[in-house]
């Protein structure tokens, strides 16, 4: 019994302690393992990681095809060393090892001499267009997991020496040019054979003469004249009136053998100088607005033309004529100018003064649209009934 107790007690403290070295030893190996085997940020993978062996991490746009096919590996051998299931499911910024790649080899980008310390507001796409390098070469070799994850102060390294801001360029001593020397050019002479001018007679075409478009004129009104009665009878009576008796008697200028038709004969023209004739009308008064349209089917809405014409008993004395038009308008009273409003214009209000003997006077009014609205009105009254004006 004892000779047993004392083989057993040095057998226990032997594995005792040989359990304590195993301890030891996996406590030092396991943090290696265990950084190995994460495989990056983005999940865990198979592969426990071999000597030659890098990191790539998944770019847009790429498959893993073309992942191996840059690396000169299989896709077998990718899904398998990363543990892949589906050659389809990879995502950007996926951790993918490449194995015996040879690290630093194509693989991934090498950290070159060249740092960056990063300012305030600075991003990883900024510094990365500035050293014209890849975003994710930047984020390859400085171990960014998180490309929106830099701060103030950190220090990157720059893949490849990087090409930091171009420098001013030191203006080279100025050199004299060198005059180019022309070389002599040979003339060819080319003999010139003349060629015999044959004559030919041709026949003379008899000019015709082009006919000539008559060109419409516009109306000009004439000069204005002083309105002076003609004389008749006795001689005017007290404020510059005529007797009744000048009524019955022929009048000079006067259209007084013309009877009154009851109307104004309107006389319409579709342009602005009384040339194209369209139709004639009877209206019964010059009071008319057409705003923008047009005066009738066959006339247009801009740029016509009108011309009334009547004759009216008028009793003796002094009368005012009155015109509000928009555009021109003109008033003749026996071809005597009493209105002449003849320009373009808004609606425009004008009046004259006339004398006139008792009986029958033709009046004559004319009228011409430019644009826009169309307006015309004309009428008259007696400024002092005969022998009632002191």
């Amino acid at each position: 019994m004892n000779s047993t107790r004392l083989g057993v007690r040095p057998l226990g403290r032997a594995t005792l302690a040989y359990a304590l070295v195993l301890v030891m030893a996996l406590s030092i190996v396991a943090p290696g393992t265990a950084i190995a085997s994460q495989g990056g940020p983005y999940g865990p993978a198979t592969h426990q990681g071999g000597y030659g062996d890098s990191t790539y991490y998944v770019r847009p746009g790429d498959t893993l095809s073309m992942i191996a096919l840059r690396f000169g590996v299989t896709v077998d051998q990718l899904m398998r060393v990363n543990g892949l299931r589906n050659p389809n499911h990879i995502y950007v910024g996926q951790a993918l090892t490449i194995p015996g790649a040879g690290g630093g080899g194509t693989g991934g980008p090498q950290c070159g001499s060249k740092t960056h310390v990063v300012r305030y507001g600075e991003t990883a796409s900024q510094i990365a267009q500035r050293y014209g390098i890849d975003l994710y070469d930047l984020a390859r070799a400085n171990d960014m997991l998180n490309l929106n994850r830099i701060y103030a102060g950190q220090t990157l390294c720059i893949p490849g020496g990087g090409g930091m801001p171009a420098q001013p360029v030191q203006p080279q001593p100025w050199q004299p040019v060198q005059p180019v020397q022309p070389k002599p050019v040979q003339p060819q002479p080319q003999p010139v054979q003349p060629k015999p001018v044959q004559p030919q007679p041709q026949p003379v075409q008899p000019v015709q003469p082009k006919p000539v478009q008559p060109q419409p004129q516009p109306v000009q009104p004439g000069p204005q004249q002083p309105v002076m009665p003609p004389q008749c009878g006795a001689q005017p009576g007290p404020g510059g009136f005529w007797p009744p008796d000048c009524a019955g008697q022929p009048q000079l200028g006067g259209p007084s053998h013309e009877p009154d038709l009851g109307y104004w004969r309107g006389s319409y023209f579709k342009d602005k100088y009384f040339s194209e004739f369209v139709e004639e009308r009877q209206d019964s008064e010059i009071r008319f607005n057409w705003y923008k349209e047009s005066p009738g089917p066959n006339m247009p809405k801009d740029r016509f033309s009108i011309r009334w014409e009547r004759v009216l008993n008028f009793d003796g004395g002094d009368y005012r004529f009155y015109a509000t038009a928009d555009d021109g308008v003109r008033v003749y009273v026996d071809d005597t100018l009493v209105i002449d409003g003849w320009k373009i214009q808004p609606a425009t209000e004008y009046h004259g003064d006339i004398s006139l003997r008792p009986g029958k006077h033709k009046v004559v009014v004319e009228y011409y649209e430019e644009a826009e609205d169309a307006l015309i009105t004309v009428y008259w009254e007696p400024k002092c009934p005969s022998y009632r004006c002191n």
